[in-house]
């Protein structure tokens, strides 16, 4: 015969369950949030430099520009990187 504690604990431990794969969904995405953040940023940097070099004449600002699209790369790299190190440790 079933009482109502066997129930409860079972009940209990379904919802442990459930309670641990919506905390490893939540982790993943959160995972693929940054790795957005690293390409939007990446992106704003591209964009600003090719701006930069393209649009301005004193050699100052191209420098810069050169510099941001290379800190845009960086970026890029160091993202995919993060990314692919984060999601191996979390499997």
């Amino acid at each position: 015969m079933k009482t109502s504690d066997d129930i409860n604990h079972r009940t209990e431990k379904s919802d442990l369950i459930l309670r641990e794969e919506l905390a490893k969904d939540r982790t993943a995405l959160a995972y693929e949030r940054t790795f957005l953040a690293y390409i939007r940023t990446a992106a704003a940097f591209l964009a600003a430099g090719i701006s930069m070099v393209y649009f301005f004449i004193p050699i100052i600002i191209q420098a810069i520009g050169y510099a941001f699209i290379s800190l845009a790369f960086i970026i890029f790299i160091f993202g995919i990187i993060r990314y692919r190190r984060i999601k191996q440790l979390s499997k």
